[in-house]
């Protein structure tokens, strides 16, 4: 291992080439620059190499590192590839030193941010460094990678130490990551519903990949799964399509993913799919009616039944809206937390859920999720859960006046979630920095207008973090049941139960939507005959008394 003083001369000879500009065609060890006033660029090549803090392998980084122009870049030299950093040792004194990294090639490059804040003795780099003992990341725990989008494949590295406190810093090996992206085809792919049901079965063509043939290459795997949920991985060799089943109608993203046999992932893209219902109502008029007068009469009185209406998909009723906790809450959610309730279908069939309301303290979004079963039990597994919705909760704060008078904003789900009949877990995830979403303490609560019933519930400071109780979800939400049979309206001809006189033929035409705006119309005729064979002599009664 390297001694102290063989590294603080290192450290002096990497901090003259700095000043000058220089770039190394490929590096074995090096020591993060103290206080330079310039940017050290290091080229990363072959088996690229180790990255130290200031006081290298053996010691401590030295206090007083507060220089706003001090920065590193390593730099890739095979085209396409990123610069990835694998820390296998991390440690920064909390909220006073910080490691900043940016995605590109100098500090105005976008950050890649710990979502912490500034630290508290200042740093002209603001927010978003890293400290404590979680290392920089984006790539997996303790990796740090350059992005798809970032053409130079850069990352640049700054540091921040205040005056007392140090620690033991980072070591980090600095490789180049030659990406081995998925290509599916068509980006965007169009399917309907399976004839007569209300789900589809898609097929995808499996991709290709970028550069071509890379995910042949021994041990390599691709996965792929549909919106947040469980990850299915094809092993080589590949078969030519994949069939995802029981799709409703709406959009979908795919994410397809190549991993390496260490099982980092290579590469990534997303495909969208778009389920529609073109699937339309069958609608049944009744049969055409023919009436013949009675002797004496010039119109009769005509009635029929409804057109009956089905279809493939269920009908949708109206919109039923139930509130949760109502009193004033003596509990704030934390930055980034969750909170998590169960919804109980008490019915024997399914129900759509359509929309939340969720009553923020905090200008913030929130994503919404789902799972069909319980949530406890599942809120540490990320892969139990389905995406369903984000709210735009940008207004706020909460006044503290009641329900209904704060800001309860609204969620409406782009795919209505299908409550089957039983318990269907709904997590909600406010990523703002600030305390973004109101909940009550107490017991467990429930909520209940016989339909459904709400099971309050848990939270956590973080996502996917130990939920902890009781914590109650403070909103509303708002349902529609489905029915099997749905309602037709009359568009033309006379109503049921009029007056249809003699010798006319009346057409009579009713139109139905299903739940997904595809109309169909039915038609029939009342025709009306005069009494047959009227007698036109005049005939007298012979019986006279």
């Amino acid at each position: 291992m390297m001694n102290k003083k063989l590294s603080i001369i290192g450290l002096m000879v990497l901090g003259i080439l700095g000043w000058a500009g220089m770039a190394f065609a490929q590096f074995g060890t090096f020591n993060h620059p103290f206080n330079s006033g310039t940017q050290t660029v290091i080229t990363v090549s072959g088996v690229g190499g180790t990255y130290y803090d200031n006081g290298g392998p053996a010691g401590v980084y030295p206090n007083g590192h507060n220089s706003g122009t001090t920065s590193v870049r390593f730099q890739p030299t095979t085209a396409g590839a990123k610069v990835q950093a694998t820390f296998t040792q991390f440690q920064c004194e909390a909220s006073f030193d910080a490691l900043y990294v940016w995605d590109g090639q100098t500090t105005g490059s976008p950050l890649i941010t710990s979502g912490l804040g500034a630290p508290l003795g200042g740093s002209p780099w603001g927010a978003g460094g890293w400290w404590g003992a979680v290392a920089p990341n984006n790539a997996g725990a303790g990796v740090v990678r350059s992005t798809a989008g970032n053409a130079s494949g850069a990352l640049t590295f700054g540091f921040i130490s205040d005056g007392s406190v140090n620690q033991a810093g980072w070591t980090a090996s600095v490789t180049e990551f030659i990406p081995c992206n998925p290509v599916p085809s068509p980006a965007v792919v169009a399917a309907g519903l399976n004839p007569g049901t209300c789900a589809a079965n898609v097929t995808l063509n499996f991709p290709t990949f970028n550069p071509a043939g890379c995910g042949l290459t021994t041990g390599y795997t691709v996965r792929y799964r549909v919106g947040s949920g469980a990850n299915t991985v094809l092993s080589q060799p590949y078969p030519s399509s994949v069939t995802i089943n029981g799709l409703a109608g709406g959009s979908y993203t795919v994410t397809w993913e190549v991993l390496n046999d260490g099982g980092s992932v290579m590469g990534a893209a997303t495909q969208t799919i778009n389920v529609n219902d073109t699937e339309k109502p069958v609608i049944t008029c009744p049969s055409s009616q023919i009436i013949n007068l009675d002797p004496g009469l010039c119109c009769s009185i005509v009635s029929w039944a409804d057109p009956t209406v089905t279809d493939n998909c269920p009908f949708l009723g109206p919109i039923i809206q139930l509130n949760s906790v109502q009193t004033a809450p003596n509990n704030f959610g934390s930055a980034g937390g969750m909170v998590l309730f169960d919804i109980v279908n008490n019915t024997a069939g399914p129900l759509n859920l359509v929309e939340l309301g969720i009553t923020v303290s905090n200008a913030t979004t929130a994503n919404v999720y789902w799972r069909a079963g319980t949530y406890n039990g599942f809120a540490t597994n990320p892969a139990a859960w389905t995406l369903a919705a984000t709210a735009n909760a940008t207004v706020g704060p909460w006044n503290g006046a009641g329900f209904g008078s704060g800001t309860t904003t609204p969620a409406p789900l782009s795919n209505a979630i299908v409550l089957q009949p039983g318990t269907n877990g709904i997590l909600i995830h406010t990523p703002g920095a600030n305390q973004a979403y109101v909940n009550g303490t107490g017991g467990n609560q429930t909520y209940t207008d016989g339909t459904i019933t709400l099971n309050l519930g848990q939270a956590a400071n973080a996502l996917w973090a130990a939920p902890f109780s009781p914590r109650v979800f403070r909103g509303y939400v708002k349902y529609q049941q489905g029915t099997t049979v749905g309602k037709s309206t009359q568009i033309k001809g006379k109503k049921s139960g009029s007056d249809f006189c003699k010798a006319t033929t009346d057409t009579i035409t009713y139109e139905a939507f299903d739940a997904a705006g595809n109309r169909s119309e039915c038609s029939f005729t009342v025709k009306v005959n005069e009494f047959a064979n009227p007698v036109s002599n005049l005939t007298c009664n012979d019986n006279v008394q």
